[in-house]
């Protein structure tokens, strides 16, 4: 056999240190470690466990004494040969399996007067998922026996895996080699953050199972790895918390060392071992399973580490502990099956479910993973609307050998009611007398509500002898469920000079904010509309000009979209901008372009990459561009951003001018010079805006490039900042960004005390 270094490709939370070694082939695990946590989701396991983990550990002495009983987890043997040598004897296997059993038992070999007994055995599975019987051995004939780790891996796992959740895979290969490391690698292990995954299990060279008892040493290494243990020389010396640092076992001494040694020669590589409460200084525990040496030195696990391994399999691993796969066949399977009497009903209505199921003798139903029966059949009245999940799940009268089965189908469930009703005058003047009628349908109740006072049921005319917007609205039920109807009733005053009084919504809530004149006489009104609960996008109603809807529009995403500024630009189109609301708390700034239609024209998303973007000003430049600035937040403080857009959405330029305290725009205008300008607020220490301020702004001198100011009393505040943007000969500077030649004339004035 050619002589290998251990390679264990450990999944870890950390990145790896460099360590001394004795060659450069010594371990692919950066490659594979760098590849998972770059994926969000596995990430976030790896995290979720390792805090748990130290949580616990935190709490509870790292010992084996809660470990009541011996644990037994199936383990299947794929071989994977191309009718070579690697193609060993399942005398070869049971032999392996034995000795794993012992390291893990600290007996026979391995019981040299040190090490744990970790409480965990491996039996060889009896069955196969589909409730076969099995030696536990399978054999399939490839060239992926000699397998590459770092791009090859999930191919060979592709050839034959059995349920991850329910049993061990373990692949044994000829060879094993490395991008990076070359073929210096005799196996490797995912760790317990990919359980379940189509890569989790163990590959190992099968030359090294059962060939003796160092030689199935790695397999119990490899072991380790995937019930969650790190190298003993994980991270090196450093053990400022011997939970959180190094391979977080407090009774394995801190080491940094990788090279062969004699198994009779001491090693001590760090002098930080009695941070871990160790009396005095510790050599290296080159006799256990994780660190890296001769294998033949191999034969401990320390109390701390069957602990650790013991807590992922209860807490990470626990399915392996409810399988059946060490025991035979269950003779009768279980099916779970059941017809239900309608899968689309009424609210009020009962649902009935036949079971059909076989070989089974209780039962439990749930409805949304709640349970609402035990009996054989079952029957549940739906009182509310939804689609529902409805789930069986059928128990074999052999539960020592047979397995449950679960079945689950989906009911929708509908109010047939429909609420709705018409008035013949929707915007009268005062004193007029409006007319109802109930165009509801399925339903036997009614409640009409003028401003949320009760109607009662009968509710066919109303005089309106005051001005104002009234909410008219309709309950309409049929004794189980009930649906609602709003309209909006806006009252003129006849002795104003109103040109027209118009009023907008229906059944959600709608909110207006801004209004402009287009640059076709036409008018658009743009504000807010809940469209789901705990959604709303902007709402846009364009309007001719006595206020005849043209067309009404909604401009939003899945976040939430709150309305700030409109803009009218030639040709009937507008701009307006607005900020999205994230689930993680940010804000992203928006700015969309329109055309006369309303149709989309492009829209600018998230100006800076900051906490919070918030476009405060639009401004159409006489050159016909548009000029905007914005108050992007960090952490800590506002800055003042400033963007040049073409009316086709290219940004001409940008710049963002962020000074030592809070910045934040107020006003931006365009001097007959060409001068662009924009006052600037700074907040509060406390962020907050100044309770009352007074600014000023005027022009001195026809060629205006001065402002005077008048500095408010609160002392609070501390200065004033005047950015000028100034364009001579056609071309704009800003903020230090030069477009053209020759140098801006950029001034900045600070005003304060």
């Amino acid at each position: 056999m050619k002589t290998k270094l251990l390679a264990a490709i450990v999944i870890g939370l950390l990145p790896l240190l460099a360590v001394a070694q004795s060659s450069p082939e010594f371990c692919g695990s950066t490659i594979l470690h760098e590849q998972a946590m770059s994926q969000p989701e596995y990430q976030q396991r790896q995290l979720k466990i390792e805090s748990a983990a130290y949580q616990h550990f935190s709490k509870k002495s790292p010992s084996p004494e809660g470990i009541l009983q011996v644990v037994t987890i199936p383990v299947v043997f794929h071989i994977v040969h191309n009718g070579g040598s690697e193609n060993i004897s399942d005398t070869q296997v049971l032999t392996g399996l034995q000795q794993l059993n012992d390291a893990y038992a600290n007996q026979g070999y391995y019981n040299q007067g040190t090490g744990s007994n970790t409480m965990i055995q491996f039996c060889l599975a009896q069955r196969t998922p589909d409730n076969m019987a099995t030696t536990g051995i399978t054999r399939t004939q490839n060239a992926l026996t000699n397998v590459t780790m770092g791009s090859e891996d999930l191919a060979l796992k592709d050839l034959i895996r059995w349920d991850p959740y329910s049993y061990i895979n373990i692949w044994l290969v000829r060879d094993i080699c490395s991008a990076g490391s070359g073929c210096s690698v005799v196996g490797y292990a995912f760790f317990p953050s990919s359980h379940g995954q189509p890569n989790d299990g163990i590959v190992m060279e099968s030359g090294f199972l059962g060939s003796s008892p160092g030689g199935t040493g790695v397999l119990a290494h490899e072991m380790g790895h995937y019930l969650g243990l790190y190298h003993t020389f994980q991270g090196g010396c450093t053990n400022d918390d011997c939970l959180a640092d190094g391979d977080r076992v407090c009774d394995t001494p801190p080491d940094q060392s990788t090279t062969w040694v004699p198994c009779s020669l001491p090693v001590n590589t760090c002098t930080t071992d009695t941070q871990s409460g160790f009396s005095s200084d510790q050599n290296d525990m080159t006799q256990n399973f994780m660190d890296y040496t001769d294998f033949n030195c191999f034969h401990d696990f320390t109390d701390g580490q069957s602990a650790r391994m013991d807590w992922h399999l209860q807490n990470v691993r626990g399915s392996l502990l409810n399988s059946l796969a060490c025991l035979t066949p269950c003779p009768t399977p279980v099916t779970a099956a059941f017809s239900p009497s309608a899968v689309s009903l009424s609210v009020g209505q009962t649902l009935n479910l036949t079971n059909t199921s076989l070989n089974a003798s209780s039962f439990s139903w749930e409805i949304n993973g709640v349970q609402f029966s035990t009996t054989t059949n079952a029957s549940y009245t739906f009182n509310a609307e939804g689609v529902f999940s409805i789930g069986l799940t059928a128990f074999s009268p052999n539960s020592s050998l047979c397995n449950s089965a679960t079945t689950t189908i989906s009911v929708q469930v509908v109010c047939p009611v429909t609420a709705n009703f018409s008035v013949d005058n929707q915007t009268p003047p005062i004193g007029t007398t409006v007319n109802f009628t109930n165009l509801s349908s399925g339903a036997t109740q009614y409640e009409w509500f003028l401003n949320g006072v009760s109607q009662g049921g009968n509710f066919s005319s109303y005089n309106f002898n005051a001005t104002g917007v009234y909410t008219v609205r309709l309950k309409a039920g049929n004794g189980n469920c009930e649906k609602t109807k709003v309209l909006y009733i806006s009252v003129l005053d006849t002795c104003n000079l109103v040109t027209f009084q118009r009023t907008y919504g229906g059944d959600y809530v709608c909110r207006g904010l801004t209004s402009i004149i287009l640059s076709n006489g036409d008018l658009l009104f743009c504000g807010q509309i809940l469209t789901t609960p705990g959604n709303q996008d902007i709402l846009m109603i364009k309007t001719d000009p006595e206020g005849n809807p043209l067309w009404t529009k909604t401009y939003g995403g899945p976040s939430e979209e709150v309305m700030a500024l409109t803009l009218a630009l030639p040709g009937g189109g507008f701009a307006l901008t607005a900020y999205t609301k994230q689930y993680t708390g940010t804000r992203d700034g928006v700015l969309a372009c329109f055309d006369a239609d309303g149709q989309l024209l492009w829209q600018k998303l998230k100006a800076t990459n900051t906490w919070e973007d918030g476009f405060r000003n639009l401004l159409l430049t006489n050159d016909g561009n548009i000029l905007m600035s914005a108050a992007p937040r960090g952490n800590l403080s506002w800055g003042v951003l400033f963007v040049k857009i073409s009316p086709t959405g290219n940004v001409i330029w940008q710049s963002l001018l962020d000074g030592a305290n809070t910045d934040f725009p107020n006003e931006v205008v365009e001097l007959p010079d060409g001068v662009s300008c924009s006052l600037d607020l700074p907040y509060r220490s406390d962020k907050t805006p100044p309770a009352s301020t007074m600014v000023c702004m005027e022009k001195l001198m026809p060629m205006a490039t001065s402002f005077g100011l008048r500095l408010p009393a609160d002392p609070a505040m501390r200065a004033f900042r005047i950015y000028f943007l100034r364009q001579t000969a056609a071309l704009y500077w800003l903020g230090g960004l030069v477009v053209s030649t020759p140098p801006p004339t950029i001034t900045t004035m600070t005003f304060g005390y």
